[in-house]
């Protein structure tokens, strides 16, 4: 495991991220509740914020990740302006992107969230946090009470 410098003189991995949070951050499920017709691999992931498309280096770095159980990480896209809509399963799903990671970064992993940071590793500027999708409060607030 890879660590990196982080605030000061703290060693803090990306994986880090999953020992303070033990819930999707978007989905509100946890390691051990996924859905009824889920048949992969199941648990919480480390998702960076950028999903790829060029939008930022991938970093090993806590001030870069956040936490998505497996189905909301397969929802995670560069841009969900174009891809609105994801199924899975026979299911539909609303996609999100990185506005809607450091929408949740903000307010779930404060201490760990740094636009600075994220300059000096985003390709361009970094976008401004916007609320996920309705259908993924919903869920976060059904699963873990939490309202966004």
């Amino acid at each position: 495991m890879s660590c990196v410098l982080n605030s000061g003189s703290e060693e803090l991995p990306s994986n880090s991220v999953l020992w303070a949070h033990r819930f999707c951050w978007l989905s509100g499920m946890t390691q051990s509740a996924r859905p009824n017709d889920w048949w992969s691999p199941w648990g919480l992931e480390v998702a960076h914020i950028a999903s790829g498309g060029g939008d930022a280096r991938r970093v090993d770095d806590r001030r870069a990740v956040g936490v998505l159980c497996s189905l909301a990480h397969r929802c995670h896209v560069s841009n969900s302006g174009r891809h609105k809509k994801m199924t899975i399963n026979g299911v539909e799903y609303d996609c999100f992107d990185s506005r809607h990671m450091l929408y949740l970064k903000q307010r779930f992993d404060v201490r760990y969230y740094d636009r600075g940071f994220l300059s000096t590793v985003w390709i361009g500027s970094v976008p401004e946090p916007v609320r996920p999708p309705e259908s993924w409060m919903e869920m976060l607030f059904k699963n873990q009470g939490i309202l966004l």
